[in-house]
C-alpha cells in the first residue's frame, strides 16, 4: 500500500475517533495522541544518530562498483575513468576541508569507496 495512503488513512481515523468520542473521549485521547507521537519522534531521532554514529555499512544493500561510480553495467574503461574523475572530484576530502570536520569524515568514506570501486574495475579491465 502507497506511504501516503497509508497516512491518509491513519490521519482519517484519528479524525473520525474525535468527532464521535465526544468531549470525554477526547479529553483522554489527545494526551495520549500527543505522548505517542513525541515517542515517535524521539525514537526516530535516536535511531537516526545511532545509525550514523556506527555500522550502518551492514544494514545498507551492498553497492557493485559500478553503482558506486554511477555507470552502467558493461561501460568501457573510458566511461568508468571519466565517471571515476568526476566522482573523486566531487567528493575528494580536501575540497570540502573547510566545511568541518564531520563532512570531512563522510567526504573521506565516499573517496575511500569510489577508489576500491575503481581498483576493482581497473583490475577487471586489466589496467
Amino acid at each position: 500500500m502507497n506511504h501516503l495512503l497509508k497516512r491518509l488513512l491513519f490521519i482519517l481515523g484519528f479524525v473520525l475517533l474525535f468527532r464521535f468520542a465526544g468531549p470525554i473521549g477526547s479529553r483522554y485521547i489527545l494526551p495520549a495522541l500527543l505522548i505517542w507521537f513525541v515517542w515517535r519522534v524521539l525514537q526516530r531521532s535516536i535511531r537516526t544518530r545511532a545509525g550514523s554514529a556506527s555500522g550502518t555499512e551492514t544494514a545498507k544493500r551492498l553497492q557493485t562498483p559500478y553503482e558506486i561510480l554511477d555507470v552502467p553495467v558493461g561501460s568501457d574503461f573510458d566511461a568508468i575513468k571519466a565517471a571515476y574523475q568526476n566522482k573523486i572530484r566531487q567528493y575528494h576530502p580536501d575540497k570540502v576541508a573547510d566545511m568541518g570536520p564531520e563532512v570531512r569524515q563522510v567526504a573521506e568514506k565516499h573517496a575511500q569507496e569510489i577508489n576500491e570501486a575503481y581498483d576493482i574495475l581497473k583490475k577487471k579491465f586489466g589496467q
